[in-house]
């Protein structure tokens, strides 16, 4: 298609002209250039609108000018970047946008979730349409952030006699014109892609039922955001800056001189050099030197956690049973070493990181992104709240920061075993569903079949002397060790993790032993025993694990209970190690991305359901399986609200499961005293 000519708009005069005309089309691109990326704080300094024979670069000033546009529900508008977009004209005086609201990269994620943050325009114009869009610095000559580019081109718009205006109105008027083309193509390639056997409904079916309406839950979540008392931050924040101190103390005696924990140039002299831990992954070259300087990240130390560790001289290995104290010593710095890392993480993000995203009405806005995670499951940044601890997990009550503004509180409702509901439902495995809607608690079911020397009394009752605050006598605490242990395989299967790491959860011994090609190993056979015995009690797990895995290198993809595809083709690599991790992924895909199918049908029907608006509801967060909504604190109409809610998160299908999706709220002041 040939590229329309960019028109400057800088006049009022130009604008009405541009309005009538954009008012006559159904379909019409939008981008803005903006003061920033803080989605409650910047606004517009110029924007840009499109159709398929006209693109425009237009001046701020006369955006008000517009509104009949936006607020027109006949004209469906086309973004690379919905939500942001939507924040920014809020932000800048346009609250309300009607008509469809669709977002390329949401339409791409779902034509190909594999291409993780490769969702931008540049990347898909060229994958998809053949253009290639010059880079910034490839047409001005300047290299410089996505966030200062903005002003730099309004500077260039300004500037009449520089020369520079009408590359800055190419530039910025592309945008919003492929943003157009590429949605419009990439709706026609979702129609050809049939989501069950008929074929009568597509992909973009699902988009329009589903993604589209989730995109402005999303946004409205984001907009309203959650209120943060700041200083029970300040309160807590000492606590647990001793508690990382505490840690390098202790990392410093098992290592015998002071190391900086932070530094990775200290930290790969004392294990490569110092311990002779063989490398086993390189990071990127040094600045000085040019060599890659061996890793100690997240992945690595993990591993060195759970015992998989070799030594060496700088030539050969050296054999296991020369060097145990070492591997003893590496382990427990290891050890150290995560938990440091995990809390001061924990520490910078949540209690000192929090109080800079706040607004003036102490209330932070979180990105939550609809389309980055392969199974559809939502991330979250600025800030990422999706990593805070669940409840039994928050050991500095992160959770209590999080409140109900005045005169309002929250509700906050928990979906019970999401995901073994659902593998109760795909493996229809007898014994699960039987347990499930007999109403045991499915864990200390599991531990009484597996003769793991508790009856189910045994666990039920240590979980409600637990629950309640109670002391657990050591019969009990063993109970309720062995209950996590059955639960952390039921759960390690749908994830897919292999026996060592199982291991390393349940804190089982990890010995070394030669695999096939001599090498030594790490494997934990009470790992692989306690996962044979989970089989033998549900035995239609195993077989849709094994089915799954074959049907997936048949079709070389899985679909979720919606038909959402989640596309696998490294399942038939001759490379052992990418078709392992298919296999696992077959399987995490179909519960995982079903989990994220029940989230976002819950969500849809909570945010526009009128009695609910009409409470004065207002959907909040979505972390973990978790929905939070904050409302006024009307005693009277709570149990109204209750019923409403937990209604649509136990039915978001038509057909039901073959079990039941329980969630249980509770209202509360802060999101810790909720449950």
């Amino acid at each position: 298609m040939l590229r329309p000519v960019a028109e400057f708009i800088d006049s009022e005069k130009k604008a009405k002209d541009v309005l009538r005309y954009v008012m006559k089309h159904t379909d019409v691109g939008v981008d803005t250039e903006t003061t920033g990326l803080n989605i409650s704080r910047d606004y517009v300094l110029f924007w840009g609108l499109a159709t398929e024979d006209r693109r425009f670069c237009i001046t701020d000033d006369v955006l008000p000018i517009f509104e009949p546009f936006f607020v027109d529900k006949k004209i469906d508008k086309h973004f690379t970047n919905a939500k942001y977009d939507l924040h920014i004209l809020a932000n800048s005086g346009i609250p309300t946008v009607n008509g469809h609201i669709i977002c390329t990269r949401t339409l791409d994620w779902l034509l190909d979730e594999n291409r993780r943050g490769m969702h931008g325009l540049k990347e898909c114009v060229w994958d998809h349409l053949g253009d290639r869009m010059l880079k910034f610095d490839e047409v001005f000559g300047k290299k410089m952030s996505a966030e200062k580019q903005p002003r730099f081109l309004l500077d260039v718009l300004n500037d009449v006699d520089g020369g520079g205006r009408e590359k800055a109105v190419e530039y910025a008027s592309r945008d919003p014109w492929e943003s157009l083309r590429l949605s419009l193509y990439l709706q026609e390639a979702l129609d050809e892609v049939p989501m069950g056997e008929e074929g009568s409904y597509t992909l973009l079916d699902h988009f329009w039922d589903v993604e589209e309406p989730f995109t402005r839950v999303l946004y409205r979540m984001e907009r309203r955001g959650v209120m943060v008392d700041t200083g029970y931050l300040d309160e807590i924040s000492p606590g647990i800056a001793k508690r990382v101190e505490e840690i390098e103390r202790s990392f410093n005696a098992a290592a015998g001189k002071p190391v900086n924990i932070r530094s990775s140039k200290q930290l790969a002299a004392l294990f490569f050099d110092e311990l002779g831990v063989r490398p086993t992954k390189w990071g990127k070259p040094s600045k000085v030197t040019g060599l890659k300087n061996p890793s100690c990240d997240k992945e690595v130390v993990e591993a060195w956690r759970g015992g998989d560790i070799a030594f060496w001289d700088g030539d050969e290995d050296v054999p296991p049973e020369d060097c145990e104290e070492e591997r003893e010593m590496v382990q427990e710095l290891a050890q150290s070493l995560g938990d440091h890392r995990k809390l001061a993480k924990f520490l910078s993000t949540y209690v000192y990181g929090l109080a800079k995203w706040t607004d003036s009405n102490f209330r932070v806005h979180p990105t939550l992104n609809q389309s980055v995670t392969v199974t559809g499951r939502l991330s979250c940044g600025d800030p990422n709240l999706q990593n805070i601890p669940r409840k039994e997990n928050d050991v500095f009550k992160i959770r209590d920061a999080f409140i109900a503004d005045g005169g309002n509180i929250l509700y906050v409702a928990d979906y019970a075993q999401l995901e073994m509901r659902l593998m109760a439902h795909f493996s229809r495995d007898a014994n699960m569903i039987k347990s499930i809607l007999d109403g045991t608690d499915l864990h200390g079911f599991t531990v009484s079949e597996m003769n793991m020397g508790f009856s189910y009394a045994d666990v039920v009752s240590a979980k409600k002397v637990k629950d309640s605050g109670g002391k657990l006598t050591p019969h009990q605490a063993d109970a309720l060790r062995t209950r996590s242990a059955a639960k952390a395989v039921g759960f390690g299967l749908i994830y897919g993790i292999g026996e060592v790491k199982l291991g390393m959860q349940l804190g089982l011994p990890i010995i070394m032993r030669q695999g096939r090609n001599g090498k030594l190993r790490p494997s934990c056979p009470e790992a692989a025993k306690i996962t044979k015995a989970y089989f033998g009690v549900f035995p239609g797990v195993q077989d849709f694990i094994k089915d799954t895995h074959r049907a997936c290198r048949d079709m070389e993809y899985v679909q979720t209970y919606l038909g959402r595809y989640r596309r696998l083709p490294t399942i038939n690599s001759g490379n052992r190690m990418l078709a392992s991790q298919a296999r696992r992924q077959s399987v995490n895909s179909i519960i995982q991305g079903s989990a994220a199918d029940v989230a976002r049908l819950a969500m849809i029907k909570c945010e526009f359901d009128p009695d609910l608006e009409a409470a004065g509801v207002r959907q909040l967060l979505q972390v973990h399986d978790e929905l939070m909504f904050e409302m006024p604190d009307h005693k009277d109409i709570r149990r109204d609200v209750q019923k409403r809610i937990q209604e649509h998160m136990e039915h978001p299908f038509e057909e039901p499961l073959l079990v039941p999706l329980p969630a249980d709220g509770s209202f509360a002041v802060a999101w810790g005293n909720a449950h």
